[in-house]
């Protein structure tokens, strides 16, 4: 009788094993839920929305806003996409200790006019405490003198001059086109290059100006320099003038997005002619879409200038930046350079507001400490981020160099700091280190000490 209970006592559980992996099998039986993105607790090796919470922020909004250019062949909204989206990441995990942050904003189609009128409604009627990810054509020139009156400090990107050290209203995570075409510029001349050739676009560098640090730096190492403007939409045959100006072993710079990019260097290949010369670009052609259009022919063939560090590294911030694209961007633009800044204007912008208590949160308050800004480090920065009391800001000025391989992005050279030739990047090295702003004790501390 004992032999036939325990017989059947097996066969019972054989049975219920068989029924549970023939359930696990069809996914009828749940296992554990993955943890919210950007939840858990931060450490040196992990990054976090926020608080972390994984729930809900349902307490007063807290208005931050932004302005944008959108207009033909200049999509910058790819920055602003990626605020929001770590914005919302924070807000579900926890917001800014329970409150959540409201994103507004305001698209410029480059009429100044516009950028004015919409500063002055983000700050005046629509009572913002904030101005984080604004990438415009003219909003530094536009607004500098209004943000001076309003002491509001933006934590975003520039495109204007004035945006690097020419304000201290502008406290911007990128080093933008002239600087980015300036180190475009040293990777040719470090690649051997007899000649520069720098190439811009009307209407968006209206005051014509990105060309000329790549230029002064040519001319500072004997090289003939050569400063392009041309309009959007690009023209296949651009290719072959920027050939002919820069000369067997010379090099050319395209300051244009990956589709204006694409278009002549693919018309330079397709005519013979793309091996003639050296080619680099400027930040904006940095993203996957680069990688997977290009072509094999050109693996290895463009120094594309970076700004910031590679989005495919296993750091706490770029795995964290991969995973909020991928659940909170609506609009899949790709990874990118563009979609790095705004993941680090929102998180900067953030790890200040969590130190405040919430009397500070208000425009006064919110300002006051985007100035104190030091030594803030993140695996996507080349160097650490600061802000502070100075006539201007130009905190990232060292960058690196990728190019693409096999349909992806790779590094091509580690970070480097950007020349001297302008008075604004000497200006911010010496206040570097007056101020000690990239060593240290660090302002917002990181998130595990707090």
């Amino acid at each position: 009788m004992r032999s036939k209970m325990r017989a059947g006592t097996v066969l019972a559980v054989g049975g219920v094993v068989a029924l549970l992996l023939a359930a696990l099998a069809a996914g009828a039986v749940k296992t554990s839920a993955a943890a919210p993105v950007g939840s858990g607790k931060p450490s040196p090796t992990k990054s976090v929305c926020g608080l972390g919470s994984g729930k809900k922020a349902k307490g007063t909004p807290i208005k931050i806003g932004s302005i944008v250019t959108v207009a033909p062949g200049v999509n910058w909204d790819e920055i602003t996409d990626n605020v929001r989206a770590y914005f919302n990441c924070v807000n579900d995990n926890g917001g800014i200790n329970g409150r959540p942050i409201k994103y507004i904003v305001h698209v410029d189609p480059i009429n100044p006019e516009l950028v004015a009128a919409f500063a002055k409604k983000l700050i005046e009627e629509e009572k913002v405490v904030a101005i984080v990810g604004t990438i415009d054509v003219m909003d530094c020139a536009v607004n500098a003198a209004y943000y001076a009156q309003k002491k509001f400090y933006v934590i975003g990107d520039g495109v204007h001059d004035l945006c690097y050290g020419g304000t201290p209203y502008h406290i911007p995570i990128n080093m933008g086109p002239a600087y980015s075409t300036l180190g475009a510029a040293q990777y040719l001349w470090r690649a051997g290059a007899k000649s520069i050739v720098a190439v811009s676009p009307t209407g968006v560098d209206a005051a014509g100006t990105w060309n000329k640090p790549a230029v002064e730096f040519a001319k500072s190492k004997g090289l003939k320099g050569i400063d392009v403007h041309d309009p959007y939409p690009t023209q296949a045959s651009y290719a072959l003038k920027y050939v002919q100006l820069a000369g067997d072993g010379g090099g050319v710079i395209l300051d244009y997005t990956t589709d204006q990019l694409l278009t002549v260097i693919k018309a330079a290949e397709q005519q013979g002619i793309a091996n003639k010369v050296l080619w680099a670009a400027s930040t904006p052609a940095y993203d996957t879409r680069f990688a997977a259009r290009a072509g094999s022919f050109w693996d290895n063939k463009i120094g594309i200038n970076t700004e910031l560090r590679p989005f495919t590294t296993t750091g706490p911030d770029a795995t964290l930046y991969r995973q909020v694209y991928k659940k909170y961007t609506p609009k899949k633009w790709g990874l990118s350079s563009f979609g790095e800044f705004g993941f680090l204007d929102a998180r900067i912008a953030t790890e200040v507001l969590l130190t405040l208590r919430p009397n500070q949160l208000n425009a006064k308050g919110v300002n006051t400490a985007f100035t104190k800004i030091k030594n803030w480090k993140s695996d996507l920065l080349c160097r650490p981020f600061y802000s502070g009391n100075l006539p201007g800001h130009l905190p990232n000025n060292w960058d690196l160099t990728s190019t693409g391989k096999n349909g992806k992005m790779v590094q091509r050279e580690p970070c480097f700091p950007i020349a001297p030739v302008t008075p604004e990047v000497k200006a911010a090295r010496a206040a570097e280190k007056k101020y000690k702003l990239t060593s240290g004790v660090s302002y917002p501390p990181p998130a595990w000490q707090r």
